[in-house]
Parts: C-alpha cells; structure tokens; sequence
C-alpha cells in the first residue's frame, strides 16, 4: 500500500431507527474494529456537535485527542430524521501533513449518512489518500475569503490570529450558514501561519452555545458572549472579548496589507525556522516570534539595512 494511504478507524453515533422512525436518546451505533470505548467516551466529551440546521450535509469539527490524534467529526439529521453523528479518527500525521487542506478532509463526509435498526454494527476501516498541502492558489483564495468576511479590516484579521497564536478560544457569531465559507475563514487564519504553526488550529463549524467542542474556533448561533474568549461577530468592524496581542500576528498583517504573495512567500520562508524552534520546544507564540524576527533580520541584510547588533548576536548564537 502507498505510504499516503491510511487506513482509518471510525463509528457512528445516533438514534436507532424502529418502523422506518428515530427512537430513544444517542448511543453508538457502528465502529470499525479498532474504535476502543474510551475513545468513543472521549469523543463525546470533547467533540460532538449538533448538526447545522438548512445544511444538508449537517455541521463539521476537528478536535484535537490528548491521546488518540485527533476527531473528525460530521453531525446531521438523517434521511429518517434521526440525530447522526459520524467520528472519523484521524492520526496526527495527517493532519500535520495537509498543512491547513481542510477541503482534503471533506472526502470523509456523506451526503447522507446510513441509518441503522440496532447498535453494535461492525463497520470496515476507511481507506484515506493524503492530499497535497495547499498550494498558492488555493492560500491567495483563503486568504482573499477572510479578507471579505472581515471586510478588509486588517487590524481585525490580527486580533484573530493573535487569538489563535496565544491559544486564546475564538468564537465567531452570526455567520452564513454555508459551511464552506465557515471553513475559508478558518483556511485564511491559518494561510497566515507556517506550516508546522498550522497543527494545533481546530475548530467546530457549529455548537450549542452551552457545550462547546475542544475547539480553539468555534461558530456559534447569537447569544451571550462567555469570559476568557475573543468574539467576532461576521462582518463587524473589530472583535470584541478579552485584549489578544501577538508580534507575529502584527507583522505577517502588515505584509498582508501589502500583498498576499508577500504573505505566500514569508510563510513559506518561515516553515523551517518556526518548526526548528517548535521542535526544541517553544510555545506557538515564542517560535512564531523568533520566525519573524529571522526574517525581518534577514531581509534587512539582503537590503544593506542596519540590524539591531542584540538581535543579530540572538540569530548568531542560536
């Protein structure tokens, strides 16, 4: 078998149907052989969402597992009119390897998902090519799309990328529906980070407001905005919430306000110098920094500009 090819482990949750109808309350309804119960209790903790009301296709979530990699979830309202839920288990390094592909992963939803008369049905694994990170096509588009759903407020785009860099939970009001637009705003913060930045972005493209999802973005039907989260409602002028700052996020929004190739070609440049320093263990924040820092650095030099003799003795030592 190819080596970007993986075999999944998945199962379903709902209602079981009787004469054609939904009845009782959630339960597991289907795994493949190697969904443990732990797992299955995990992912009802952290990850199950309601479906999305007038999408057929229901709503979507990637949570991150302490243990397991992460959850990849799809809710929505059967054919029958039963709750469905399908939980896709996905290996860190797939996600780590799409790089911000989230379109990638939409080959694991159904249209309709089957309906089932009793629990404890054995499923087969799922069979999962890799895709390609996303190119810079497909990063411009994203970016583009934030831009329009922010319209075009740059200092709005740093506030919610500072969000995400310090790891402070974003919550996004009044949204289309459409989860595809849903999805480009997500796909635009992270075509602002380096790859490797990109792993720890999870998100959940509809919750109730009472049971989030272990999701760092998570879009919300209007209601009361919680403490300790950064607020955005579609289409306003700023977010609102807890004060978020983060040095990166201010400087790739400044190449942001000139070019988006800028933006391109800065995080393409910053993929070795920020996974380097996330691999000796810096916080999101403190690589990104020091990325940043880099680069500022080394094109001061490659323009016969002066350099700060402290940060360059910085980039010497390390």
């Amino acid at each position: 078998m190819s080596s970007n090819v993986y075999t999944l482990e998945h199962f379903y949750r709902g209602q079981v149907l009787k004469d054609g109808a939904p009845e009782g309350d959630m339960r597991l309804l289907a795994s493949s052989p190697g969904i443990m119960a732990e797992q299955v209790a995990e992912a009802v903790q952290l990850a199950i969402i309601p479906p999305l009301s007038k999408q057929p296709a229901g709503a979507l979530a990637l949570v991150r597992s302490p243990k397991h990699g992460f959850y990849f979830v799809q809710s929505q309202v059967g054919a029958a009119g039963q709750f469905m839920t399908h939980v896709v288990m996905l290996p860190s390094e797939i996600v780590r390897n799409l790089s911000g592909n989230l379109r990638a992963l939409q080959v694991l939803t159904e249209a309709v998902m089957p309906g089932f008369e009793s629990s404890n049905v054995s499923l087969q694994t799922l069979s999962y090519t890799l895709a390609e990170p996303p190119g810079k096509p497909q990063g411009t588009r994203a970016m583009l799309a934030l831009m329009s759903a922010t319209g075009n407020r740059i200092g709005t785009i740093e506030t919610l990328l500072a969000a995400i860099i310090t790891s402070t939970p974003m919550l996004i009001y009044g949204a289309p529906l459409d989860v595809d637009k849903r999805l480009s705003l997500v796909e635009g913060l992270m075509a602002l980070m380096p790859a490797p930045a990109r792993l720890g972005v999870t998100f959940a493209t509809h919750a109730a407001p009472q049971r989030r999802p272990d999701a760092l973005i998570v879009f919300l039907p209007d209601s009361d905005i919680p403490e300790g989260v950064v607020a955005y409602r579609w289409g306003e002028a700023a977010a609102t919430g807890v004060p978020v700052s983060d040095d990166y996020a201010h400087f790739i929004t400044s190449q942001l306000r000139l070019d988006t190739e800028l933006v391109l070609q800065g995080t393409e440049t910053l993929t070795p110098i920020a996974g380097w320093r996330i691999r000796m263990g810096d916080s999101l924040s403190a690589a990104l920094h020091y990325a940043s820092q880099r680069l500022k650095i080394d094109n001061a030099v490659l323009g016969n500009q002066p350099v700060e003799l402290e940060s360059a003795a910085q980039v010497l030592t390390d």
